[in-house]
C-alpha cells in the first residue's frame, strides 16, 4: 500500500511539470548574474608512466618490471564560481572561478629486477643486482587546484525545477603530491676482475662469467648446503659490501608541480530547486580530467643503497587523473 500511495505521489509531480512545460518554455530564468558553491564528493582514478630502469640506471641488463597498478580514492572538495549570462533568454552564459579537490590513492609495482654498474665503498666497479621481494608500494594524497573556464547552460523544467549544465577547461594552477612508500628488496653483487686478479671490471654480460665472485643467493645454494645464506650477506654486509636479503625501505615526503600546469576538461551537470526567486539547491555530478607532464628532468634511482628509497613519482613522465563524482550546492541569481 505504501509503495502504490509513493507511486502515485511520484507520477502526479511527473504529470504536473509535464503539464507545465508548454508553460515552463516560456519561462525565463531570472537574472544575468550568477555565483554558486558546489561541494564535490567522489573517487579519483590516476594512470601513471614510470620511467623504466634502463633510462636512470647505468649499463643495465637483466631488466624486468611488472606493470604499474593505480587504485581508485576518494575525493572530495569543492567549486566556487561567478558567471554571466549573455544571451536574450538567459539561458547561455560563462563562467569562472576556482575548484579545490582533496583525492586519495595508491601507485604501485609488484615486481621488479635489475642489474647495472656501480662502484663499492673501496672505489671497485662491480655489478649490483636488485630484486624486489614484496610489491613497491605508495599510498597517495593528491591536492589539486584549478581555474575553470566554462561554458554555462541553464533552462527551466517547470516554475520550481531547473536542468543546468557546465561544460568546459579548467587550468591547473597548483598539484601537490604526499606519498608515504613502502618496498623491500634483496641487494646482490657479482665482481668481476682483470687478468692479474687485481682491478675490478663490469660484466656486462646477462650471463655472468662463471670465474666471477658470484656474492648471489642462486649462488650460495648451488654450492653450500648448509643453509645459512643469511649469514653469509650478514658477514659481507658487515665489511662494507653493499648486499642484504629482505631489506625493508621506505619513505614519506611530498612531490609538488608548482610549474607543471595542465589544461583538462570539466562537465558539470545538475538540477535544481528554487528556494526563492534568487536562490537554488543544486544536485548534480562532475567529472574532470588532467593530464600532467614531467617537465624537468630530474630522475633518481628508486634503490641503489641498502634501505634506500626514492619515491615512484620521481620518475613518472605522465599522470592522468580522472576526478568523477556527486555534487549538492547553491547558487544565486540576480
Amino acid at each position: 500500500m505504501k509503495h502504490t500511495i509513493t507511486m502515485k505521489r511520484t507520477l502526479a509531480m511527473l504529470l504536473m511539470c509535464a503539464a507545465a512545460t508548454s508553460h515552463a518554455q516560456q519561462l525565463e530564468p531570472t537574472g544575468r548574474y550568477y555565483a554558486g558553491i558546489n561541494f564535490k564528493y567522489g573517487q579519483m582514478k590516476e594512470r601513471m608512466t614510470i620511467a623504466p630502469a634502463v633510462s636512470i640506471y647505468p649499463n643495465v641488463v637483466n631488466y624486468d618490471r611488472t606493470p604499474t597498478n593505480t587504485e581508485k580514492g576518494k575525493a572530495f572538495g569543492f567549486d566556487a564560481q561567478l558567471g554571466y549570462f549573455f544571451s536574450t533568454d538567459k539561458k547561455w552564459g560563462v563562467g569562472t572561478g576556482l575548484v579545490y579537490l582533496k583525492s586519495e590513492g595508491a601507485v604501485s609495482i609488484d615486481a621488479t629486477h635489475f642489474e647495472y654498474q656501480s662502484t663499492d665503498f673501496k672505489g671497485d666497479v662491480f655489478r649490483q643486482v636488485i630484486t624486489s621481494t614484496a610489491p613497491i608500494r605508495e599510498e597517495l594524497e593528491v591536492t589539486n587546484m584549478s581555474i575553470p573556464l566554462v561554458v554555462k547552460y541553464r533552462t527551466p523544467i517547470c516554475d520550481k525545477f531547473g536542468f543546468n549544465v557546465d561544460a568546459g577547461l579548467v587550468y591547473n594552477v597548483r598539484m601537490e603530491t604526499s606519498y608515504t612508500g613502502t618496498a623491500a628488496y634483496n641487494y646482490e653483487a657479482i665482481y668481476k676482475f682483470d687478468n692479474t686478479g687485481n682491478v675490478a671490471v663490469y660484466d656486462n654480460s646477462p650471463v655472468p662469467d662463471p670465474k666471477d665472485w658470484l656474492m648471489t643467493v642462486q649462488n650460495y645454494n648451488e654450492h653450500r648446503s648448509d643453509g645459512n645464506v643469511n649469514d653469509y650477506f650478514q658477514k659481507l654486509q658487515d665489511q662494507g659490501y653493499n648486499v642484504g636479503l629482505g631489506e625493508a625501505a621506505g619513505k614519506s615526503g611530498k612531490v609538488e608541480h608548482r610549474n607543471n600546469t595542465t589544461i583538462g576538461v570539466l562537465l558539470q551537470p545538475s538540477f535544481s530547486y528554487k528556494l526563492t526567486e534568487a536562490f537554488s539547491i543544486n544536485v548534480g555530478g562532475y567529472y574532470m580530467f588532467q593530464k600532467f607532464r614531467k617537465e624537468d628532468s630530474r630522475i633518481s634511482r628508486m634503490t641503489d643503497k641498502l634501505n634506500e628509497y626514492n619515491s615512484l613519482l620521481d620518475n613518472a613522465s605522465r599522470r592522468r587523473q580522472y576526478n568523477t563524482g556527486l555534487t549538492v550546492g547553491l547558487s544565486l541569481c540576480f
